[in-house]
């Protein structure tokens, strides 16, 4: 649209140059009273929802609710005729973001339906030519795979089982994806359909192969394949990315490009959102947060990410690199209480210097876990095979890449008993603190210790799921079971195996199941004074 500047024009000036049109535009947040005459229905979630948005609302038990309406786009029209630019929406916080000079802003605030505005940054939105586009890294390159760092987290089991990633999918909010659209190990994302989404939100358009490669790299981790050569995380999963941060400076938007991101994600989808980015401090004129924000509940982007996750979506998020600094703690959104925050460690499981600490301001233990941020393996914009710089950044995938892989083998799970999951196999579960928070997750032997809330915590199942056709449960009191009986899902007991004891007091017990077809079944251990359930998976 067209905006009305003043012209400055000095007479003499005008005898001898011609002056081009100035006027200074700023960026702000207009927040909204109410969604009262939306033309949207909860009764017609498609209108708004893709059938997979609504799917995973069903299919975890989550009701649809006025917060999931669109804006008013009455609403959008009138701020419009102010004379304001609205190029950006959030649903979740009924808000606008405007592009406006100073003087109409009291005609926004005047409008009977706005409840207030907040200048959220400096100047028009950015272009990439006003961008500051540099490379991410300068690592070395490797002849070797990245076989050590799958291990560390005990992938390769779950990649052998045959999960890698399909049907999940996966959404990066990231500063630039350079070379993601050329590079060689991303191909198979491209050529099979699997880049399901891009969107630049700062610059309000699709390209998302500008900026720097931070957002190419951190994908790599999950997304990258290239046989013999660099083996993702979860590489058969479907992926989404989205340019939420702007090279040129650090102002509050950022944190609403990351809110109207996880809306958009939520939309399309999204089973996960993998969040390489923390936000604390600002460019001035904005103030920066204080460790007493880091409370989960008072920065945008901690609620955007608590919603998000009510949503029924993982949100996994950097701790942030601080950790050897003045600042030392976590960034948000890793203080948001419904997110996997991850901290760093090298090879040998120590951590990181850098790696933020907990807790958040409220007391909640921070990061939730660790994994692989120090000579992480990943690919650069040249498509080189490279393990510097080190950071929380590199972590995270790491740790989303594991979680797609669970969910894929667990699709019953909800977000929060995934996330539960992940922590309950850290290896530190048992005495978490906040360094490491509940440690290094690993899919290995122990794969869950799954079942009914009277288990957590006192039994686990190793090998499971499994192919094969024996199961080991540990963490009974062995010498007291007395009878194992086996169930399907509609109750029928099956008699079809057989069981033994291994060892004596807090040793295994072993099923073996060779004459058992594949299926999902309920393990009751009984003894003369409790009984107890496990679910069991056989491939």
């Amino acid at each position: 649209m067209v905006r009305s500047c003043r012209k400055t024009i000095g007479s003499i000036a005008l005898l001898l140059i011609s002056f081009s049109t100035f006027c200074q535009v700023d960026r702000y947040v207009v927040y909204l009273t109410d969604k009262n005459n939306t033309p949207y229905s909860l009764e017609s979630p498609e209108d708004f929802l893709s059938q997979k948005s609504v799917q995973r609302r069903l299919d975890q038990g989550i009701e649809m609710v006025v917060q999931d309406l669109p804006v008013d786009p009455a609403y959008i029209e009138e701020v419009s005729t102010t004379g304001a630019e609205v190029f950006l929406s959030s649903k979740w916080l009924n808000a606008l973001i405007v592009a406006s000079e100073p003087s109409i802003v009291s005609s926004i605030e005047a409008l009977p339906f706005v409840e207030k505005v907040q200048k959220i940054a400096l100047g028009d939105k950015p272009v990439f030519n006003s961008r500051k586009a540099s490379s991410y890294t300068t690592g070395r390159t490797q002849s070797v795979i990245n076989e050590a760092q799958i291990l560390h987290l005990g992938l390769n089991n779950l990649h052998n089982e045959g999960y890698t990633g399909t049907g999940i999918i996966i959404a990066f909010f990231d500063s630039g994806y350079r070379g993601v659209n050329t590079i060689e190990a991303f191909q198979h994302v491209i050529n099979n359909n699997r880049l399901i989404h891009a969107e630049n939100i700062p610059e309000c358009n699709t390209d998302v192969y500008v900026g720097d490669d931070h957002g190419t790299e951190v994908f790599s981790v999950v997304g990258g394949f290239s046989d013999d050569s660099f083996t993702g995380t979860a590489y058969s999963a479907d992926f989404a990315l989205f340019i939420t941060e702007d090279l040129g400076s650090e102002y509050p938007i950022e944190e609403y490009n990351w809110l109207i991101a996880a809306e958009k994600a939520d939309s399309l989808g999204v089973d996960i959102i993998n969040s390489s980015l923390g936000y604390n401090t600002f460019d001035l004129p904005f103030d920066s947060y204080e460790y007493a924000d880091m409370d989960g509940n008072t920065t945008v982007v901690s609620r955007a990410a608590d919603i998000a996750s009510s949503k029924g979506m993982l949100v996994v998020t950097s701790a942030g690199n601080d950790g050897n600094r003045e600042w030392r703690f976590i960034v948000s959104p890793a203080d948001a209480d419904s997110v996997i925050s991850v901290g760093s460690v090298g090879f040998g499981g120590v951590i990181s210097a850098f790696s933020a600490f907990g807790p958040s301001a409220d007391g909640q233990i921070k990061p939730e876990v660790v994994a692989l941020g120090q000579g992480t393996y990943r690919i650069n914009n040249s498509g080189a095979i490279v393990q510097a710089p080190s950071g929380t950044s590199l972590s995270v995938p790491m740790i989303t890449g594991l979680a797609a892989c669970i969910w894929q083998s667990r699709p019953e799970f909800t977000n929060m008993q995934l996330r539960d999951t992940i922590l309950s196999i850290g290896d530190r579960s048992e005495s978490p603190d906040n360094r490491y928070g509940y440690g290094l997750p690993r899919y290995g032997d122990i794969t869950t210790s799954l079942a009914s809330e009277t288990l957590k915590g006192s039994c686990k199942v190793y090998l499971n799921p499994h192919r094969g056709n024996s199961f080991r449960i540990t963490g009974v009191s062995i010498d007291q079971v007395t009878e194992v009986n086996i169930f399907d899902l509609t109750g029928a007991q099956q008699d079809n195996y057989q069981w033994r004891k291994i060892g004596t007091r807090q040793g295994e017990i072993e099923l073996v199941t060779q004459s058992m077809p594949a299926g999902t079944y309920i393990v009751q251990l009984k003894s003369t004074i409790y009984s107890k359930q496990i679910k069991i998976l056989k491939y």
